[in-house]
């Protein structure tokens, strides 16, 4: 029998999350979304750009990202978690040369982004494990930043992690939208 009850298992994750460094953290349902419907149209209408990764198909032939259940039929939640990239004292803007670009915040890191989330991410996978360890929960877990067959943002509205904005990026009342997801 499973000793997690559905609002104990949401505050370890939280919990757990918070510990790790994220500012956010929720867990959706695997399922399917209405929002993930539109996508296999988004790409034939060739909306992705150079980002060939969102093309991904499985054996079948199908859009990877259109489907959870297409990848990880095992999933039952997806637990999203988020970092907040804004800064308060953008130092791009103190010495700006109007001959150079500007560089996007999220880049203002010494360390790639990707990195330093999926870092966190497996401290999280750790604490859980760790919590359950006694329990007859089984844990199956994936770490993705911006690499697996995942619409991130979908998920993140479905955790109570935000909004999606018209931008198509998260937005969080209290965080923005400047979110690593």
């Amino acid at each position: 029998m499973n000793k997690f009850c559905n609002s104990e298992m949401s505050e370890l994750v939280k919990r757990a999350a918070m510990d790790a460094g994220f500012d956010l953290a929720g867990i959706a349902p695997a399922a399917d979304s209405q929002e993930l419907q539109s996508f296999p149209n988004w790409i034939a209408a060739g909306h992705a750009g150079e980002m060939k990764y969102l093309e991904s198909r499985d054996d079948q032939g199908e859009l990877k990202r259109a489907s959870l259940a297409r990848v990880a039929h095992w999933a039952r939640s997806v637990v999203v978690c988020a970092i907040n990239y804004n800064t308060d004292l953008p130092y791009s803007t103190e010495h700006h040369d109007p001959s150079r670009g500007w560089i996007s915040r999220y880049a203002w890191s010494h360390e790639d982004y990707h990195e330093a989330v999926l870092r966190r991410l497996k401290q999280v996978e750790a604490a859980l494990r760790e919590a359950i360890v006694d329990s007859q929960t089984e844990l199956i877990t994936r770490s993705y930043v911006d690499t697996g067959p995942v619409v991130e943002r979908v998920f993140a509205k479905y955790a109570g992690v935000g909004w999606i904005g018209k931008n198509t990026c998260i937005i969080n009342q209290k965080k923005g939208s400047w979110l690593f997801l």
